[in-house]
């Protein structure tokens, strides 16, 4: 209900449907197992709720993620969700496991220096747009014509980069700048200029 592909009448519908329902709490008698992960979260934030419709992990730190996603290299990552929700509100696809990045605070990361922008996958639109509109002001009406404040709120510049869409909003941007990606996985680290990466990428889904 983000995506501005979407309009506003699924959210009015969602909210006809909840005061229909005489406000009952569906998750209290249905799902114990979820309720019970959610009450063992700790301070960390970590959470690895398993039930019989899927699996949600929520790792700390990047080895952690590292870690996970080499031991669940079908796991699908998630962060704001504003892409990666639609395969299962549009294309009715279940998704047996997902990763959060929600907790692993070094993804949300922004540095900012005098020659360059580091930004973890998790930084999101809204957060990057003050550091990329003082780098080039263009960038900045860019992000600003990007879905709605909503979106840029949730929406994580990881996500637009991973998921190599055709329509993605900030990859000619960040091409043009000559960006550059930092990917890391349980056997090392390795980075690459941005019209790499998606040379390679097209490879593999080829």
């Amino acid at each position: 209900n983000l995506c501005r592909c979407t309009g506003y009448r699924p959210i009015v519908d969602a909210a006809r449907d909840a005061l229909s329902s005489g406000g009952v709490d569906r998750f209290t008698p249905m799902e114990p197992a979820i309720l019970a992960s959610l009450a063992a979260i700790n301070e960390s934030g970590a959470l690895d709720c398993v039930t019989p419709q899927g699996r949600f992990t929520v790792p700390r730190t990047r080895a952690d993620l590292a870690r996970e996603l080499a031991q669940n290299p079908d796991a699908r990552i998630i962060s704001g969700g504003t892409d990666l929700a639609l395969d299962v509100t549009k294309r009715h696809q279940r998704l047996p496991h997902l990763i959060s990045l929600a907790s692993v605070s070094e993804l949300g990361r922004i540095e900012v220096s005098d020659t360059q922008i580091i930004a973890g996958a998790a930084a999101t639109y809204a957060e990057l747009l003050p550091h990329l509109a003082a780098l080039d002001p263009s960038f900045e009406v860019l992000l600003r014509r990007l879905g709605s404040r909503q979106i840029r709120s949730m929406g994580a510049i990881g996500g637009n980069l991973a998921n190599a869409s055709p329509i993605g909003d900030t990859p000619p941007a960040l091409l043009a700048l000559g960006a550059h990606v930092r990917l890391e996985s349980a056997t090392g680290v390795r980075e690459l200029a941005l019209d790499e990466f998606f040379t390679g990428y097209r490879r593999t889904a080829l």
